[in-house]
């Protein structure tokens, strides 16, 4: 009997696996948290915390307010979380990432999520970590309003895309304007 039951287990995950990806709930939720989200900021811990990382957490001379920076200055991005609350609709998104400088443009970017789940009013309706679907509850009501989200989202993806292409060729015009002075000064050209 219990043989029975996890086969119908398997098959209901595989199916509920195969209808999130036609629908690319994934996608989606990553695309709605990356541009209408707020980012998670910190520092990622692979590993859980030690008793010996609490034995400092009482002494008053250390700020806590103060978040520890990479070697460039900055504090790593995790990922993103959004909500529909200010929509109307109690709907969470987290998405967490580890950010990466990519070596050819020096750009941060995200590497593929480790983490997407979505809750729709206090309960997870999607889950998926590191690659695998933990949860996929299809409703039309979270469904639809993702939809609707989803849909304003790409308009504003797609502007953002304009915009970082419009920042790049001033970077490069400025760039070519301080090479081309530099050379008058340096050779009178």
């Amino acid at each position: 009997m219990k043989e029975n039951n996890n086969n119908i287990v398997k098959k209901l995950i595989q199916a509920r696996t195969i209808e999130a990806t036609k629908k690319q709930i994934n996608a989606k939720l990553i695309c709605i948290a990356r541009n209408y989200g707020s980012p998670v900021i910190g520092h990622y811990y692979d590993a859980p915390l030690l008793d010996e990382d609490w034995s400092n957490f009482n002494d008053p001379s250390r700020d806590w307010s103060i978040i520890d920076e990479d070697e460039d200055g900055t504090v790593p991005r995790l990922g993103f979380i959004y909500d529909s609350l200010k929509l109307g609709t109690n709907l969470e998104i987290v998405v967490m990432a580890k950010e990466r400088t990519d070596r050819k443009t020096g750009k941060k970017e995200l590497e593929k999520p480790t983490k997407v789940k979505c809750t729709y009013n206090g309960y997870t309706v999607y889950h998926e970590e590191d690659g695998k679907l933990v949860c996929y509850a299809p409703f039309p009501e979270w469904e639809n309003h993702i939809e609707k989200v989803y849909k304003q989202a790409t308009g504003t993806d797609k502007r953002r895309v304009d915009v970082e292409k419009k920042e790049e060729g001033k970077l490069r015009k400025k760039a070519t304007q301080q090479a081309l002075s530099k050379l008058r000064r340096l050779w009178g050209i």
